[in-house]
């Protein structure tokens, strides 16, 4: 099928999800109030108009294309019979706390995926956001153009959108911010980097017209970190086809993974780097029994996400302090393995958890690479592997080196995993011994710029 035979489904199914929000669009808090459900943290609500509207418009894609597969925000992603290979993606209220607070800058948003004559693999085809507090909505077809309309105007013809104006000195940036604490700090931090080149930023809580509004040119570029795939769906499509240009979360629908969306010209931070095949690696979670207190179940060994940082630099610091290395985690050395989010640029980082606590974290790295201390050009080093002082004998440390050394074996140019450990953190030097590494005493390093020597431990391969 072609991009343009979509576009008449899709606004219509985007303008069923409008018009369940319409019907708050009249409202303020003064005069109306809607009740509210939190999801992840406080202040990320949903409510009945998010579900109603997700409602409406499934009910309009299944009546038209029974054999599509259907994703959106509230409910899960339809299983059907014979499926057609085209997939659509719906945010039913993108702003829900404008929505809520009766600020008018929210939308519903309908994207559809699948293959096309130009992009036999998939490509996002067709796209709309209607937002009924503004009268507006906003929609493209792949090399169609975007365009928008205002919708108390039936008759009213359509304005195609040319992007941002270029040459403007008094540049805008929209951006967004996660609920939860770590994720805001990195996102804070990311800003700073970013803002050079800026006369000012907005943050206007509506991914999805965010990048409606850099395809208008009302805004010069959007970029933000952890948004999902029905955030930016008919959005970044509707910006890309303005001429604006745009860079998607290289992990997809941005589940598994977190990661930048980008329209228009913005420099962004590196995304913290993850296990290059985490199928392989980090799917299966190890199970370790309990040997004290109640610390059963299962240890998960995952890629680390900016949402942990606090907890990984906490962990850190109360690991080697307590170890008696550093007074304070004011000491020079402890500020920069304290910086998380640096680290994570620069090398891979694993975290232990168990029931959903943060439980210890390790950071992996080749020889040559910024955080490889003793690592030589056949090894893989891991090195700031911590277990929280305070979760006793919880299977943490087994998990992470086991995963370590399974990592290390699907390098063909990999024959032994290193890493350094204190001298007298004997527990440690019996769960290395125990997994199979060997001391190398003739190998043994110094913190720099510190007296503190650090004993060194090999696991030699024997067959990859």
């Amino acid at each position: 099928m072609k991009p343009e035979d979509f576009l008449e489904l899709t606004l219509k199914a985007a303008r069923a999800g409008a018009a369940v929000l319409a019907a708050r669009a009249s409202f303020s808090p003064a005069t109306g109030r809607i009740e509210t459900d939190s999801k992840s943290a406080a202040g990320d609500w949903v409510t009945e108009f998010d579900r109603n509207a997700e409602q409406a418009v499934r009910e309009i894609l299944h009546a038209t294309r029974p054999h599509d597969e259907i994703s959106g925000e509230e409910y899960e992603t339809t299983t059907v019979e014979n499926p057609s290979g085209y997939r659509w993606s719906i945010d039913p209220l993108d702003g829900t706390v404008n929505f809520v607070r009766g600020i008018p800058f929210f939308g519903c948003s309908v994207a559809v995926f699948g293959p096309s004559d130009h992009a036999p693999d998939g490509a996002w085809l067709a796209g709309a956001v209607v937002a009924p507090a503004l009268n507006v909505e906003y929609f493209a077809t792949r090399g169609g153009g975007a365009w928008m309309r205002p919708t108390q105007d039936d008759d009213a013809a359509p304005v195609r959108l040319h992007g941002p104006d270029k040459t403007s000195d008094a540049r805008i940036l929209a951006t967004g911010l996660g609920y939860d604490a770590a994720r805001r700090a990195y996102q804070v931090a990311a800003l700073a980097e970013m803002l050079p080149g800026f006369a000012n930023i907005r943050r206007l809580g509506s991914a999805a017209l965010d990048l409606c509004l850099v395809a208008e040119g009302k805004i010069d570029a959007y970029a933000e970190f952890g948004t999902q795939e029905f955030d930016w769906a008919a959005g970044a499509l509707i910006a890309e086809e303005s001429g604006t240009p745009v860079r998607r979360p290289a992990s997809g629908d941005g589940t598994r993974w977190p990661d930048w969306m980008v329209a228009g010209q913005v420099n962004v931070p590196k995304s913290p780097r993850r296990t290059p095949d985490p199928q392989s690696i980090l799917d299966d979670p190890i199970k370790h029994k309990a040997e004290a207190g109640n610390a059963s179940g299962v240890v998960v060994v995952r890629d680390a996400l900016p949402d942990d940082y606090l907890e990984i630099r906490r962990i850190t610091h109360d690991a080697y302090i307590s170890g008696g290395y550093f007074g304070s985690a004011e000491e020079p050395y402890m500020q920069r393995v304290g910086n998380v989010s640096d680290r994570h640029e620069d090398a891979l980082m694993w975290v232990a958890e168990r029931d959903g606590q943060v439980v210890g974290s390790v950071t992996i790295a080749r020889a040559g690479e910024k955080w490889a201390d003793i690592a030589r050009e056949d090894e893989l080093e891991f090195r700031l592997l911590a277990v929280d002082p305070n979760v006793q004998r919880s299977g943490a440390g087994s998990a992470l080196v086991e995963r370590i050394v399974a990592y290390a074996k699907t390098f063909p140019d990999v024959n032994r995993v290193s890493l350094t450990t204190g001298a007298d953190w004997l527990p440690a030097h019996a769960l290395y011994e125990r997994l199979g590494f060997t001391r190398v005493p003739e190998r043994d390093w110094f913190v720099p710029g510190t007296d503190i020597k650090l004993i060194v431990y090999v696991y030699e391969i024997a067959e990859h």
